[in-house]
């Protein structure tokens, strides 16, 4: 078994742990060299037990020269047991100083000079054994003879093994201060002695032996029963930092840091918030100006509450679904939009069921209502519609001069158009069709052309559906135009008037024609004229100043 035990290193990432072991390993050596013999005789240098040699000998001692000295084998040989034969001894009292201690080892002389008697006394009998004598024999004083030595039956063997037949000893218990225990039973002994276990002493365990058996040094834990280890305590990443985690130093020191330290060091109440790495400050929810009102806004005395005020708590109060409406301050209200009947359709007023859809009804009546201004298209009308006040026809379309004949005539957006201002270009044009004819669709035809005149033509060169239905060809000169009508029944564009303006596109109306199967009223300067067939019926002002 080893004397000195050394804690390993594990590694030396960690200077103050392996100082501390270096350290430790230290002290154990000094502590170990102290409980040695030294050679050259540096203190301490005695013995503070019985020195064992084992069957091992002690070699090249010195002469004995005092009573304390052990005498080697030479100083001794001339001794002999078996034969007692003395050597130097030759006279009746010889001096046994160098050779014999007995009895009181303070008294060198008597003792000395009686052991010198009694082996002459009985120097017949050493010399001359009994064949019955037992080997290893310890020899005793025979008090009745005169202190003669004799043979015994207890023996003891080259081993140092004690034999007899029986040993008596005595029934009084060997006391404590004799070296025994002063007592006849186990645990009255250990009691004696100080070792009473449960009181003095731990009874045996295996956590004990675990605990015995660590090797290095730290905080002991037991993993299990009869199982124990060495353990440290370590920091975390962040938050908790560890000295002497391993108690070895000192006691085991737990401190904040991080966040937690920064946590730690608030001194002001309220509630906390993270404003940077490591730091933190106190806060408090404080409320707007309106809206929302708080209670325990820093959490010192309760959970910070949150209500709604003015407006907010007017809208949050109501009950009912639908839209909502500012009706005075703080103060709403739940609202529908509603439609009019025969006027304005309104689908989810309320917005509940989704958004609100305005519509116009499929018949509308305008009766009391007033339109004005506004863009209507596809506007179709029914009935005697009674124009008081001027009708204007404010979309024009001024296409590229004409550079031949025109059969199926479709400038671009012909259809959003209505009257259509034709350059005939170099000559005379002959123009056999209008594209895009619709029930009643109105076109009006203006030759805005220097001197070459325009020609409407009832030929088969266009489209059935685009061609004219006319009595005979219809001649536009400069400046004059033509009211064409599409009738859907015969599918064909009809010319209602034709008409002479004066001064390039001003003055008054001078002539009119009527198509075929059309009539019409005297025409004066001013007034009306009605122009009537059985599918167009309209009424207008005099047509001065197309």
């Amino acid at each position: 078994m080893a004397k000195v035990f050394l804690d390993d290193l594990a590694n030396l990432q960690n200077e103050t742990s392996a100082a501390n072991t270096i350290n430790r390993n230290n002290d154990r050596i000094e502590t170990a060299l102290e409980n040695t013999l030294s050679r050259d005789g540096t203190s301490p240098n005695a013995m503070h037990a019985n020195l064992d040699m084992n069957s091992n000998r002690i070699l090249n001692l010195p002469l004995p020269e005092d009573d304390t000295e052990p005498a080697r084998f030479g100083d001794v040989q001339d001794l002999s047991v078996e034969g007692f034969s003395f050597g130097a001894i030759t006279t009746a009292t010889p001096d046994f100083t160098d050779y014999f201690l007995f009895g009181d080892v303070s008294d060198n002389t008597s003792n000395k000079r009686a052991l010198l008697s009694t082996i002459s006394t009985a120097l017949g009998v050493l010399s001359n054994p009994s064949a019955t004598s037992t080997d290893n024999a310890i020899a005793r004083f025979d008090g009745t003879s005169g202190g003669v030595l004799q043979n015994s039956a207890v023996t003891i063997n080259d081993s140092g093994e004690i034999t007899a037949a029986g040993i008596t000893l005595s029934t009084t218990d060997l006391a404590v201060t004799d070296g025994g225990t002063g007592a006849s039973t186990a645990a009255a002994a250990r009691t004696n002695l100080g070792l009473a276990i449960g009181t003095n002493v731990e009874a045996w365990d295996a956590d004990l032996d675990a605990l015995a058996a660590l090797s290095s040094t730290g905080i002991a834990a037991r993993t299990a029963s009869g199982t124990w280890a060495v353990r440290t305590l370590t920091g975390a990443a962040a938050g908790v930092s560890v000295s002497n985690g391993d108690g070895v130093s000192g006691n085991p020191t737990l401190s904040l840091s991080n966040d937690l330290s920064a946590l730690e060091a608030l001194s002001s109440t309220g509630l906390a918030a993270r404003t940077g790495s490591d730091t933190w400050a106190q806060r408090t929810i404080t409320q707007p100006a309106a809206g929302i009102t708080v209670s325990n806004g820093d959490g010192v005395s309760g959970n910070p509450t949150l209500a709604l005020a003015n407006d907010l708590s007017a809208v949050e109060g109501l009950a009912s679904n639908g839209m909502v409406a500012r009706t005075a301050t703080d103060t709403w209200t739940v609202r529908t939009i509603a439609g009019t009947a025969n006027e304005i359709t309104l689908t989810n007023g309320d917005g509940v069921s989704g958004a609100p859809t305005v519509s116009i009804p499929s018949a509308v009546t305008f009766t009391g209502k007033t339109i004005t201004g506004g863009t209507y298209s596809g506007i179709s009308l029914t009935g005697t519609t009674d124009n008081t006040q001027a009708w204007k026809l404010s979309g024009d379309l001024s296409p590229t001069a004409l550079s031949g004949n025109a059969d199926d005539y479709n400038p671009t957006n012909l259809s959003t158009n209505t009257v259509l201002r034709i350059d005939g270009g170099a000559s005379d044009r002959n123009i056999t069709g209008l594209a895009g004819g619709a029930d009643g669709l109105v076109k009006i035809l203006l030759n805005v052309g220097g001197t070459n005149a325009l020609v409407l033509k009832n030929e088969t060169t266009s489209s059935a559906a685009n061609r004219f239905a006319l009595g005979a060809d219809v001649t536009l000169a400069a400046s004059q135009g033509a009211f064409l009508w599409y009738d859907s029944t015969s599918s064909r564009w009809r010319c209602v008037a034709t008409f002479t303006t004066a001064g390039g596109g001003g003055g008054t109306l001078t002539s009119v024609s009527a198509g075929t199967g059309m009539s019409f009223t005297t025409i004066t300067t001013s007034g009306s004229v009605s122009i009537h067939n059985s599918l167009f019926i309209t009424q207008h002002k005099a047509l001065g100043g197309l």
